[in-house]
């Protein structure tokens, strides 16, 4: 049940991080990408309204 701090802690090798200063890989472009993921599955028809209405309350009371 002692919770006190228990001092500095030594990590185990290799789970520490650390800075990258190798090289890095070449990227790959992907040049037909973009346009939409997904096609809808219906066209979108009309906005939809929604009536928002703030809850009355007990505040202060």
């Amino acid at each position: 049940g002692d919770y006190r701090n228990p001092g500095w802690f030594r990590h185990p090798p290799g789970s520490q991080a650390y800075e990258w200063t190798g090289a890095l890989a070449e990227l790959r472009r992907v040049h037909d990408g973009g346009g939409q993921s997904m096609p809808l599955e219906r066209p979108v028809e009309a906005p939809v309204g929604v009536q928002v209405r703030k809850p009355g309350g007990h505040a202060g009371h």
